[in-house]
């Protein structure tokens, strides 16, 4: 589970930080060239009062949760590998696992969310069509699929959570299914 939730936190954050797409329109007669980027500090003729522009915040944010996932799945599966006797004989590495899981997963929700937002409001700013001619439009595809692999951190990252749970709050006569091995696995 860990070196998928590691894939997808390299995939999360390098879709976002590598993006940049040029964005080509024409006002007033005056042809204009943009290059939008990461981290998303846009100047163009918006036409919305309260429009700034400015959604670094939730791009930063978004990339930094997915780096410190990142960084921490290594951590994580260099601890399941090297130490795995100290993982299993001490009950405390566990339980610090689960929170610092817990942690990343709101991490993620809060930073998928946040990016979301963020991201609804570059098609919002760059939506020139009632002032202006679009002649080279901004391609958001990958940006979308940053979105989508965030929420898939998070989903990935409360399973791992509450698999834990399952597994470390055995009721007596209670029948619990867990995922280990791609398989699910009944315990009695």
């Amino acid at each position: 589970m860990r070196i998928i939730q590691f894939i997808f936190s390299i995939c999360a954050f390098a879709t976002i930080s590598g993006y940049s797409s040029a964005y080509k329109y024409i006002c007033d007669n005056k042809q204009y060239n943009e290059t939008i980027e990461y981290p998303f500090r846009i100047d163009l003729p918006t036409g919305q009062e309260n429009s700034s522009g400015d959604l670094s915040s939730d791009a930063q944010f978004f990339v930094a949760t997915g780096v410190l996932s990142f960084l921490y799945c290594i951590f994580v599966v260099l601890l399941y590998v090297v130490c795995d006797e100290l993982y299993k004989q001490n009950t405390q590495i566990p339980l610090l696992d689960f929170g610092l899981t817990v942690v990343l997963a709101v991490f993620w929700l809060s930073g998928s969310a946040a990016w979301a937002n963020g991201l609804n409001g570059l098609k919002l700013i760059t939506n020139l069509e009632d002032k202006c001619t679009i002649t080279a439009p901004l391609n958001f595809s990958t940006l979308n699929i940053s979105v989508i692999l965030g929420f898939l951190n998070f989903f990935s990252m409360g399973f791992r959570s509450v698999v834990l749970i399952q597994r470390d709050n055995v009721v007596p006569n209670q029948t619990i299914y867990f995922w280990t091995n791609n398989t699910y696995s009944l315990e009695i």
